[in-house]
């Protein structure tokens, strides 16, 4: 049972985690979600001269109800088709072939004409799990021979070296599906808003070991792959660590969708002037690594979402059928590390936010209000933001 003094914590908790979950233009996920296939139906029209399949296409979209429509925009395979496409009619490289760029096209053409109504990735991936019942549920992906998946899956075998892609065994999908609920309960506003940008979650081991998972890599996301959350086998032991990673990840991929369609990054006149963020925490182990103001951006939404997570999860853990709260010394660290991240990331930004794009400048500024709101006396920071120029 919570005593007086966690009610009160917990419900101005709910209040940030609403803003985070909600808030127009960068919380919001259906706003962003408009956007962007605003976005995609604008490419779609660059290509028509060149790709009478992308005519075709948008009419159908257009058609559709905006449920509909972002419900089959939002699949990694669709935006990855419409990129290339685009790219194909300006007459730039293009990474996948123009059979393969007009068979997503015309698949997905075929999908809206179906009852079943569903994206084209899902239509590769009928054996698949899902994360939960939600319509929107990220899908557990199994490896594919298609032309379509093997591209994808290239790409994941770039982003991590000597990478294995596995089929999830029924533990592993368990444990995801045990970690997708176990967000739900700790952030019922956040948890649907930071998954609804995730489309599908993939799992890799190393070559040599396939299922033992990764030891070079955790997990992570690219921009190449919009909506796909990489994770290594060996970080899926338990229900915590899984849906730490996969909130996390998330909101990694909420923000490629907000810099998508958003001036995040640096203004014309800052372009040239580099200017970077040391932090303090990887320069113990790993040498001095400097990271770009949009990473520093990208970090700091992470860490203000890990930071209710965890609050949330401590708060909570104390009520009766509660889920247990991990006890190793790795998850009571991170409870400590999280907002110092934040807090620095934060500070640092503010240093020379007049430097960011204007919607960089206002995700700065509304972040870092968000921030301050939730650690107020409970966390106070133990270096001054670095600088390097």
């Amino acid at each position: 049972m919570l005593i007086k003094e966690d009610k009160l914590k917990l419900k101005q908790i709910r209040k940030i985690e609403s803003e985070l979950a909600d808030r127009r233009p960068f919380g919001n996920a259906q706003h962003i979600n408009g956007v962007i296939d605003r976005v995609y139906l604008h490419r779609l029209s660059l290509a028509e001269s060149k790709l009478p399949a992308t005519l075709d296409l948008k009419q159908s979209l257009s058609c559709l109800s905006a449920t509909q429509r972002h419900h089959l925009m939002r699949d990694t395979m669709l935006r990855m088709g419409i990129d290339q496409a685009m790219l194909y009619a300006s007459g730039a490289p293009t990474r996948l072939t123009l059979d393969t760029i007009l068979s997503i096209l015309n698949t997905a053409e075929s999908l809206i004409k179906s009852p079943q109504l569903m994206p084209v990735l899902d239509s590769l991936q009928p054996l698949s799990a899902k994360l939960s019942h939600s319509p929107l549920s990220p899908l557990i992906w199994r490896p594919n021979a298609d032309l379509v998946s093997q591209s994808m899956q290239e790409i994941v075998q770039e982003m991590v070296p000597d990478a294995h892609i596995d089929t999830a065994s029924q533990e592993q999908i368990e444990v995801l599906n045990a970690a997708a609920k176990l967000l739900d309960t700790l952030l019922p506003q956040l948890a649907p808003s930071a998954l609804n940008h995730v489309t599908s979650v993939v799992i890799v081991s190393e070559r040599k070991t396939p299922g033992l998972g990764h030891s070079g890599f955790g997990s992570g996301t690219t921009r190449s792959l919009p909506g796909v959350i990489v994770v290594s086998a060996s970080e899926l032991k338990t229900p915590w660590r899984a849906a730490e990673i996969l909130l996390h990840e998330a909101l990694h991929l909420k923000f490629i969708d907000l810099e998508f369609t958003h001036s995040m990054n640096l203004t014309a006149a800052e372009k040239g002037q580099r200017w970077t963020i040391v932090p303090p925490w990887l320069t113990l182990n790993a040498g001095i690594e400097e990271w770009p103001p949009i990473r520093a951006m990208t970090a700091a939404h992470v860490y203000v979402g890990l930071s209710l997570f965890f609050y949330c999860g401590q708060m909570l853990a104390v009520q009766p059928n509660a889920p247990a709260w991990n006890q190793s010394v790795e998850f009571h660290q991170a409870i400590l590390e999280a907002p110092y991240r934040a807090h620095f990331l934060l500070g640092a930004l503010a240093e020379r936010i007049d430097s960011l794009g204007l919607a960089g400048q206002y995700f700065v500024g509304w972040l870092k209000e968000l921030a301050e709101s939730l650690f107020n006396s409970s966390f106070r920071a133990a270096s001054t933001p670095s600088l390097q120029s």
